[in-house]
């Protein structure tokens, strides 16, 4: 079985095609745990507006990923300072052990990459 990392850096929210492109992006996520491969989530720049979303699918998929799949996912935490969505972030009642980097320090994918993560960029 293989390991991915799913980065999704669209708006859900910002037209027909950003919402097409999250919802695939978790669908295949879903998709590729149930097959037993190794998933994490990764959003980033306008991806963070996945949390944020009135898109009933969207909404629906990451319940599932977050409460029954159990796949970890991360936030960038330098977007979420950049967008000024730390605070929207925040009263959703994230763990801020999900929040990777901040204002001062970015970080990135590379250590999903060195520890053999396939990264499919959505």
């Amino acid at each position: 079985m293989g390991k991915y990392l799913f980065l999704i850096l669209t708006n859900p929210d910002r037209d027909e095609e950003g919402a097409f492109r999250v919802f695939n992006a978790l669908s295949n996520a879903v998709e590729f745990k149930q097959a037993g491969n190794t998933i994490a989530l990764w959003f980033a720049s306008f991806g963070l507006q996945a949390f944020l979303t009135n898109n009933e699918k969207i909404k629906e998929l990451m319940k599932k990923l977050k409460d029954e799949l159990k796949i970890p996912y991360s936030i960038c935490g330098y977007c979420a300072d950049e967008l000024n969505l730390s605070g929207a972030l925040a009263a959703l009642n994230i763990e801020t052990s999900c929040f990777i980097g901040n204002h001062e320090h970015f970080m990135g994918v590379s250590g999903f990459a060195e520890k053999g993560y396939q990264i499919l960029v959505y």
